[in-house]
């Protein structure tokens, strides 16, 4: 059967998410084809980044150690028992805005997290995600929607968007080593109760005492030789390099991170709107102004500004090599 796409407002999501889970408990059990016949071999013991594994970690799946050779789309979920994964991945039902932002191209499947992607998620300190422990503890109690990513490492890589409000997108870069690994989570870590002239458009609204209504903002988390979680992301994530017309042309507060090829391919890239025609309007009367000539295509995709491309080699991000310098 065929099941409808993710919605991922934060009315929408846990209704859709509850549909599913009912609609597809049969077609899950009826799954076959190349999906079915390719199972992958059964979980082995990883290492985890902790002596202690928190006790709410400790009967999620664990990753397998090894890809399935060739890959196979949905082999590592369901070897990891998914509850229901899509009959086919390349399903005409395309995933909802949400989720085409943040990489899922084609339908995810649904099951408890890896464990190691979830222990990263409890790890994040509350007064920088603005999310309690007891909170996340009872989302990854909960199915999510995830994809196994064939990565440069022998196990998989792995991207969810865990259903909070505006969702919660996690995504790890398997390294050239173990040690090398790292986690890309975009959340709820720009805090803007103290801006009141910020958009509030897809403001996550908290009950956190440290904060009532943040933005959604990229953080790069590794585990350290200490066994701690640690922010990375002023290491690891170069600033774009914005020519004078790409800064005059730009929206104020505007830089972002493209998410988008994070289901293909181990890149991302910086990106900006355009600046408003009329200042001080709401988002929902966004005109852009033209683009200017001076700006190369290459930086235009879509109508908005493109920076730098960032590509994981399985150590370090760095600004990805184009045959046009101007790109």
């Amino acid at each position: 059967m065929s099941c409808a796409p993710l919605v991922s407002r934060r009315i929408a999501v846990p209704l859709m998410l509850a549909t599913l889970m009912v609609a597809c408990k049969s077609a899950a059990s009826q799954d076959t084809g190349a999906t079915a016949a390719a199972p992958v071999a059964q979980p082995q013991a990883m290492a985890t980044a902790t002596d202690t594994l928190p006790a709410e970690l400790a009967a999620l799946p664990q990753a397998p150690s090894t890809s399935p050779q060739p890959w196979v789309p949905y082999a590592v979920e369901n070897g990891m028992a998914a509850q229901w994964c899509p009959e086919n991945p390349n399903d005409s039902q395309v995933p909802s805005d949400r989720a085409r932002s943040t990489g899922l191209l084609h339908k995810p499947c649904l099951g408890l997290l890896p464990q190691h992607l979830a222990q990263v998620l409890l790890a994040i300190p509350e007064s920088a995600i603005h999310i309690s422990r007891q909170t996340r503890s009872r989302l990854l109690r909960e199915p999510q929607p995830y994809l196994a990513v064939k990565g440069l490492s022998d196990r998989p890589d792995f991207i969810t968007t865990v259903d909070f409000l505006e969702g919660i997108t996690l995504r790890s870069f398997e390294g050239t080593t173990p040690a090398d690994t790292v986690y890309l989570v975009e959340g709820p870590f720009r805090c803007i109760d103290d801006a009141p002239l910020v958009p509030r458009e897809g403001e996550y609204v908290l009950a956190a005492a440290s904060c009532k209504s943040a933005l959604a903002d990229t953080r790069l988390y590794k585990w350290s030789s200490g066994d701690a979680l640690a922010d990375v992301t002023a290491q690891y994530l170069p600033a774009p390099r914005l020519s004078a017309a790409e800064q005059a042309a730009m929206a104020p507060d505007s830089l972002h991170l493209d998410l988008t090829q994070l289901s293909q391919a181990p890149v991302l890239r910086w990106s900006a709107l355009l600046k408003n025609r009329s200042p001080g309007a709401t988002s929902d009367e966004y005109t852009p102004i033209d683009m200017p000539a001076s700006i190369h295509a290459s930086r235009q995709p879509g109508g908005a500004l493109a920076f730098d491309k960032l590509e994981w080699d399985g150590v370090k991000f760095s600004n990805l090599a184009l045959a046009n310098p101007m790109e």
